[in-house]
């Protein structure tokens, strides 16, 4: 765990999901603690996706899940691609300012509270001055920091990134790791599934396999070994140079 931080955020205790007779997920039971940048992989179609989803509890799963809030509001995530058609007619602040229906609750309308806080979200992913973009005119990298400001906006305990660096240059790659590298030692519990294993390696406190069940979880280079990428990905040895 990162610097010796012990305070769950997110735990799971044996948790399942299936979709009718097939088990998508089985018995998985980790936790993760306040602070820890953790990545999450497994090759395509091993669950990733689905156990997002069953933690943020957008599926039912078996088992237990327990989000620890402290002083902050929950399990954010940030999708792959964004929710809505590029073409639809919402601008860069107008979408950060979503992510705060989760701390105002039932006041219906963002006053002057939110719209700093959605400007320091802006701000901390490096898009000052860009509230009234539309996000049809975003480039990827910026879409992606879009959707991590929103997830900020929520002020939550963990966020859960599914894909974040997918069809990201090696460019904004880099800083989009240094930013939640920032989160993680602000106290943020941070969880990113992803392929790109020499990053994993390189920048991660902390490594979880999944292939339906879970099948590693230590730190980087112990999980990623040359064992560990045969068995988990059929992947020669050579690629743990």
């Amino acid at each position: 765990m990162h610097r010796g931080l012990d305070h769950a955020a997110l735990e799971l205790r044996g948790v399942t999901v299936r979709y009718g007779r097939h088990v998508a997920v089985e018995d998985a039971s980790f936790s993760i603690a306040q602070g820890e940048l953790v990545a999450l992989v497994g090759p395509n179609g091993a669950g990733k996706s689905t156990l997002f989803r069953a933690a943020l509890g957008r599926l039912p799963a078996e088992g237990t899940i327990v989000v620890h809030e402290t002083r902050r509001h929950g399990a954010a995530f940030v999708p792959q691609r964004p929710e809505v058609e590029l073409d639809f007619p919402i601008t860069v602040g107008q979408a950060v300012a979503t992510g705060r229906r989760a701390v105002r609750g039932f006041r219906p309308w963002n006053d002057g509270h939110d719209r700093r806080a959605v400007a320091r979200c802006l701000s901390r992913v490096g898009l000052d001055g860009l509230e009234r973009r539309p996000i049809g005119a975003l480039s990827g990298g910026q879409l992606q920091r879009v959707l991590i400001a929103r997830a900020l906006a929520q002020e939550p305990s963990v966020m859960l990134l599914d894909e974040p660096l997918s069809g990201v240059d090696a460019g904004m790659t880099v800083a989009l790791v240094d930013l939640l590298r920032r989160l993680a030692d602000e106290g943020t519990a941070i969880m990113v599934s992803t392929h790109d294993l020499a990053l994993v390696r390189e920048r991660f406190d902390r490594c979880i396999a999944i292939n339906r069940r879970v099948v590693g979880d230590g730190p980087p280079g112990e999980v990623l070994d040359a064992r560990g990428l045969e068995r988990f990905f059929g992947l020669p040895a050579l690629a743990a140079a």
